[in-house]
C-alpha cells in the first residue's frame, strides 16, 4: 500500500477516533446553556467569548434581529428557516420562546441557540452560546449574521 493512502487512513481514523471521543465528553460533561426567558430576556452571553447575545454582546451593531414588516410573520419565517438548516434541531418551541441547537459540520460541537418574541418591544432578542470551549473563532456570530441576513432577505420578499 502506497505511503499517501497509508498516511490518509491514519489521518482519518484519527479524526474519527478524534470525534469519538468529543462526542463521548460532550455526553458526560455537557449540558445546555440555555437559560430560557428571565424577566422578559433572554440570558446573557457567557463571559467567554463563545458566545453572543442580542442584550450584551450584539452582532455588527444588530441589537435585535430585523423585523421590517410584521413580528408575527417574522417570527414564522424564523421558525421555517431553522426547520430548513440540517444540523439544527428544534428542542424546545413556545409561542414567544424558541431553543435550537445547531451541530458542527466535523467534529460535533453543539451550540444553543435561542430566540424570544418580545411582542410589547416589537423585537426578537437572540443568544448564541457553544456548549464547550472557550473561544469559538467567531462561530455564534458568523450564524446569528447568517440567520439576520437570510431573515431580512425572505422577510422583504427577495
Amino acid at each position: 500500500m502506497p505511503k499517501r493512502i497509508k498516511r490518509g487512513l491514519v489521518s482519518l481514523l484519527f479524526l474519527l477516533l478524534l470525534r469519538w471521543t468529543v462526542m463521548l465528553l460532550m455526553q458526560v460533561s455537557t449540558s445546555p446553556v440555555a437559560t430560557g426567558v428571565i424577566a422578559g430576556h433572554l440570558g446573557p452571553a457567557p463571559e467567554s467569548p463563545n458566545g453572543i447575545s442580542s442584550l450584551d454582546r450584539p452582532v455588527k451593531n444588530y441589537r435585535y434581529l430585523p423585523v421590517h414588516r410584521d413580528l408575527d410573520r417574522t417570527w414564522g419565517i424564523l421558525v421555517h428557516y431553522l426547520r430548513q438548516r440540517s444540523r439544527v434541531r428544534i428542542v424546545l418551541e413556545q409561542e414567544d420562546y424558541l431553543h435550537a441547537t445547531f451541530r458542527t459540520p466535523l467534529l460535533g460541537f453543539i451550540d444553543d441557540v435561542e430566540f424570544y418574541r418580545d411582542r410589547h418591544k416589537g423585537r426578537i432578542e437572540y443568544r448564541s452560546a457553544s456548549r464547550m470551549g472557550y473561544h469559538d473563532m467567531g462561530t455564534n456570530a458568523a450564524r446569528m449574521e447568517a440567520v439576520m441576513e437570510d431573515l431580512s432577505r425572505r422577510d422583504q420578499g427577495t
